[in-house]
């Protein structure tokens, strides 16, 4: 999927770039897209991520499941989509790109004369050359077809300023004095925002509550991760029945192989949601374990200093026999604050945004579950006050399940283990190679490394579980048992 994505997909964009004529290409863009996304608009053609990647036939899933996914698809990855803009919208933004390109503070172009004539024709009411003409009457009928979706991005563009370290996307033009003035801003990737944003509103006017509401809880997590790093790490490796099953469910697409499902063990309707909080079918505490595993091999690849006990009531873990408290110590955490401690405990929770014990309320946001569920870490059990007596910071961090968001304390605890590396450096191929011995990367990599493997690892046990749990139904009803 990655390989289409990078290979073949940025290449006719690039090559759309230079299309002077796309509406006489239309036509071949528009069937690039069939065979790669499908056809969005009526579901009646299934591209090769529908059908090769998820191996669902055609007939299995109705037209407007498949025109729903194909839309999830095109939207970007930060808004629940994998980024794949559609190539007949590519090719009436991409040549409008490259000609303002020509007129940036960037532009080795700049102040040529063929370039500064160009832009005196454009100009001009009646232009002489057909070219200046011909890029008219595509910029004004782009920015009129597309004004509301502008005046969103520009609204999109304003918080994103004023967001710190936040990537900038470009201007986008509003007329086409926008395109021929010196030094703009004008980006392929900010109209592509402009594409993407229509398509999130047809998506929003097809879905169910339900959707929107997991969609809604999904903004800003990382979920995404399975489906758009390199595995080029055994951690960063998932089963491609795992993966079918969690792409599916990250496009918000119901899988086919579950239709038809009996009811769970305990006698409730058989989803995805129940799968995940029935404890007869899905023991948490395996789910607990097997995450837990994964926090402490990013402890110890950091320099943490994981231990396998803790403090409960005095230093150096709970006498043997009795019950141990939170679920990991380290030792070696980086002071970087006023009050922070260089040993913290360590407790972890999976919260599952869509359980309706969780439900945040209608103006719930992305992140309100996870936060409740960290402020829970606090007032539900003794760890904080045990940590505190013995002069430990206490971490009560929480992943969503089904929403892949962190936590802000886990956010910030993640942060201080990858800054143990502040200082180290090596030779990489790009910011998506990880085949390198974990923990021997500078603080970022680290970062961004275990990060993606918290999530994928999740995913993975969350697909498995769910599985077994499918499974045990077919089987349990299917011996004749009530």
């Amino acid at each position: 999927m990655l390989l289409t994505r990078f290979c073949v997909m940025r290449k006719y964009d690039h090559l759309c770039r230079t299309d002077r004529h796309p509406e006489q290409t239309q036509h071949l863009r528009r069937r690039m897209d069939e065979e790669i996304i499908g056809d969005g608009e009526n579901g009646r053609v299934l591209g090769t991520f529908v059908e090769g990647v998820l191996k669902i036939a055609p007939g299995r899933v109705g037209r407007g499941t498949v025109s729903q996914a194909c839309r999830r698809l095109r939207m970007p990855t930060r808004r629940g989509g994998l980024g794949m803009t559609a190539l007949e919208d590519v090719g009436r933004i991409a040549n409008i790109a490259a000609w303002a390109g020509t007129t940036s503070e960037q532009s080795i172009v700049k102040g040529m004369a063929p370039i500064v004539w160009m832009q005196e024709d454009m100009g001009r009411d009646s232009p002489r050359s057909q070219m200046a003409r011909d890029m008219q009457e595509r910029v004004t009928g782009w920015s009129t077809d597309h004004a509301a979706e502008i005046a969103v991005h520009v609204k999109q563009d304003k918080a994103l300023r004023l967001t710190p370290g936040a990537r900038q996307r470009g201007s986008v033009p509003h007329n086409l004095k926008c395109v021929i003035e010196g030094g703009n801003t004008i980006t392929q990737k900010a109209m592509a925002n402009v594409m993407a944003i229509r398509v999130e509103k047809e998506w929003n006017e097809r879905a169910e509550p339900a959707e929107k509401h997991l969609a809604k809880m999904r903004l800003g997590g990382d979920i995404s991760n399975p489906f758009s790093v390199v595995p080029t790490a055994q951690f960063l490796r998932m089963p491609d029945r795992f993966y079918r099953t969690a792409l599916m469910d990250y496009l918000l697409m119901a899988n086919p192989d579950a239709k038809g499902s009996p009811p769970c063990v305990c006698s409730s309707a058989a989803t995805r949601t129940h799968f995940m909080t029935c404890n007869k079918v899905c023991k948490k505490s395996q789910a607990h374990c097997h995450f837990g595993k994964v926090v402490r091999c990013m402890a110890q690849a950091t320099g943490a200093n994981p231990r396998t006990g803790e403090a409960r009531g005095a230093k150096g873990g709970a006498p043997r026999g009795e019950k141990t408290g939170a679920d990991l110590r380290v030792d070696n955490l980086p002071v970087l604050g006023d009050g922070e401690k260089s040993t913290g405990i360590i407790d972890w929770c999976l919260p599952i945004a869509m359980c309706p014990t969780n439900w945040p309320g209608e103006d719930g946001k992305s992140g309100d579950v996870e936060a409740k569920a960290e402020a829970d870490k606090i007032t539900g059990n003794e760890y904080h006050a045990d940590a505190a007596r013995n002069g430990y910071e206490f971490y009560g961090v929480a992943l969503s399940k089904d929403g892949g968001v962190f936590g802000d304390r886990f956010t910030e605890l993640m942060r201080r283990m990858a800054a143990i590396r502040n200082g180290d450096v090596y030779e990489h191929d790009g910011r998506n190679e990880y085949g390198y011995r974990e923990g021997m990367w500078s603080t970022k990599n680290v970062y961004e490394y275990w990060r993606k493997v918290l999530v994928v690892q999740m995913v993975i046990r969350r697909e498995k579980y769910i599985d077994q749990a499918y499974a045990r139904a077919r089987a349990f009803w299917g011996s004749g048992q009530p």
